[in-house]
């Protein structure tokens, strides 16, 4: 009996990846991020290994997270992550969480790529550059709510209860539940995101001065990174206008050959019609000439008949006549005889 139930629940386990990972099929074949610090005890699972519930493998700095990989991060641990649209996360100490598969954005530039994580449980931080603002996009997604980036920095915690908390020290983030109802949090404002969906205001307390404190430390060391990235970017951002003129172009080449194909479409269509009606008008004059033989033959008929009848009246009246004369001649003949 308990080799049975160990079976079931082994099935059931192995059930829930395939439905997990046929819900999230992996099609970006490069790397989501890359680790730029680990603390202590990171395991990870990598995306390939989406059956092998069991296998846990240390984490160490040359890996480079694809999309499906699954991380936990153990007591008193630490792991920095650095996506390559330019989004840099801490994550705290006992969270759970996936790399996302990320979306090509309209530019080639990996800096407008959309990505997200998965939370299941714990806290991250956070960190996009300022000079991305309208750019990056980059959600952590919990089980009941989504907080999509719209500032700099900002913090998502998920307890024990599945509750989802979001606090923005910069900027602004917007939080949406699992009924599409959306709230956005400010600068310095918290929100809870309950079981049910609900949206909660939280009030400032010790406990988020407390957090702050400790990543204080993280912020200032991203301090250099965020020069170097600011740098970096206003280079780039020449070539991505000279990227979007292009592409406004190529837009506009392909809406005046849709426009082209689509008066020839037209025209054709046109041509088809005036086919079509003249077929219609052939077979209208075939059909009218064929009812003008046929009114000409009944007509022809009728005439034939009328003919006919005249002469079988006239015929029968000139019987009769001579019926009646003769028939005379004999009475006459008989009175005659009556006299003699």
């Amino acid at each position: 009996m308990k080799k049975i139930i160990i079976l079931f629940f082994i099935l059931t386990l192995l059930g829930s990846q395939v439905i997990s990972y046929a819900q999230n099929e992996v099609q970006y074949t490069d790397f989501e991020a890359k680790v730029i610090e680990i603390k202590k005890d990171v395991k990870y699972r990598k995306a390939r290994d989406w059956w092998k519930f069991w296998k846990w493998e240390d984490l160490s700095s040359e890996v480079k997270l694809k999309a499906g990989a699954l991380l936990k991060v153990g007591k008193d641990s630490q792991l920095e992550l650095e996506f390559i649209n330019g989004t840099r996360v801490l994550v705290k100490a006992n969270s759970n969480l996936e790399i996302a598969n990320g979306k090509a954005g309209k530019n080639k530039s990996s800096y407008f790529r959309k990505q997200s994580l998965k939370l299941t449980l714990g806290e991250v931080w956070v960190k996009t550059i300022e000079s991305l603002s309208g750019i990056t996009r980059f959600e952590v997604r919990t089980p009941n709510a989504v907080a999509g980036v719209k500032g700099t920095l900002f913090n998502v915690k998920v307890d024990s209860k599945q509750e989802t908390e979001v606090r923005v020290d910069e900027g602004r983030v917007l939080v949406a539940n699992n009924n599409d109802d959306e709230r956005t949090v400010g600068k310095l404002q918290r929100l809870r995101v309950n079981r049910e969906g609900e949206f909660e205001e939280i009030k400032k307390d010790q406990e988020a001065s407390n957090d702050w404190k400790s990543v204080k430390p993280w912020m200032e060391e991203l301090e250099d990174w965020v020069k170097k990235k600011k740098h970096e970017i206003e280079e780039k951002k020449e070539g991505w206008k000279e990227e979007e003129q292009e592409r406004e172009e190529e837009s506009e080449e392909e809406r005046y050959k849709d426009n082209e194909e689509r008066d020839e479409d037209d025209r054709n269509h046109d041509k088809n019609d005036d086919e079509s009606n003249n077929d219609h008008r052939r077979d209208d004059n075939i059909s009218d000439d064929g009812r003008d033989k046929d009114d000409s033959a009944s007509s022809d008929n009728n005439d034939r008949d009328d003919s006919n009848r005249d002469k079988d009246d006239s015929d029968n009246n000139d019987r009769d006549g001579h019926d009646r004369d003769k028939h005379d001649h004999d009475r006459d003949n008989n009175h005659d005889r009556d006299d003699d």
